[in-house]
């Protein structure tokens, strides 16, 4: 998997002529997890290179020429993020989504990781708390957007829940919640809270969880290391993509 940072015209140029099954990523904070996924799909396609835009708008920008690319040997990998809740994703046929709201979303699905919050009764009570709050913190947070407000998601998790009083939700978070359009509010919240893991931002479940098991065993796990658990042991999830992605080449 490259690393080295291109532009967009120069991955194109590369792409026009590469001969090796090629999937277009985003890559950022998840290399290792991608280089994993990488590692799974060489299984099912012989070799299989992931290579890094950047960010989810370098890869629809490549998309665009996708003309100019070899079918058979190019396919792309994005995160769903709050495309969840729009219809914005069925715009760019052959790009596959996550099923989630992003590559972390498809590594807390692992029985391995989600077994870290339940195996302790106390643990399970404070990760449920935690999930609650999260639940409510995200709803908000996509009600604003499909209000047409600007969300605000890429904080740290003190700024959402108390970790030093159970995590209960804090007063800003609370007071963003209260402020959600409840046009919106409603139905967002009845979708996130069907599924947590799924819908709530990757990042924030990582960072509750490390916390809920810091908060128990007086050691954190840092995220990264929670992260390769979900996408190195048994999980459904994983797989599926796997699958999917492997249909980028027929």
């Amino acid at each position: 998997m490259a690393t080295t940072r291109y532009s967009t015209v120069e991955l194109i140029e590369l792409l026009k002529r590469t001969r090796l099954k090629t999937i277009v990523v985003e890559g950022g904070d998840d290399i290792e997890v991608l280089r994993d996924l990488e590692s799974k799909l060489s299984e099912h396609c012989g070799p299989v290179d992931f290579l890094p835009a950047g960010d989810k708008l370098s890869v629809l920008r490549i998309w665009e020429q996708r003309e100019k690319l070899p079918r058979d040997t190019v396919g792309f990998l994005v995160d769903s993020d709050l495309w969840l809740f729009n219809a914005e994703r069925e715009k760019y046929p052959k790009i596959i989504f996550t099923h989630g709201y992003s590559i972390e979303n498809t590594c807390i699905q692992s029985q391995s990781v989600i077994d870290l919050a339940n195996a302790r009764r106390p643990t399970q009570r404070i990760w449920e708390t935690a999930i609650f709050g999260l639940v409510d913190w995200f709803a908000a947070e996509a009600a604003y957007h499909l209000d047409g407000q600007n969300p605000i998601l890429d904080i740290g998790l003190q700024q959402i829940l108390d970790v030093n009083a159970e995590f209960e939700l804090t007063q800003r978070a609370k007071e963003r919640i209260a402020g959600a359009p409840s046009s919106f509010f409603t139905t967002t919240r009845t979708t996130v809270a069907s599924d947590p893991l799924r819908f709530i931002r990757g990042k924030q479940l990582f960072l509750a969880l490390s916390e809920v098991l810091c908060k128990h065993d007086g050691d954190r796990t840092p995220v990264r290391m929670l992260k390769r658990i979900g996408s190195r042991t048994s999980n459904m999830a994983i797989d599926s993509l796997v699958s999917q992605l492997a249909t980028s080449f027929n």
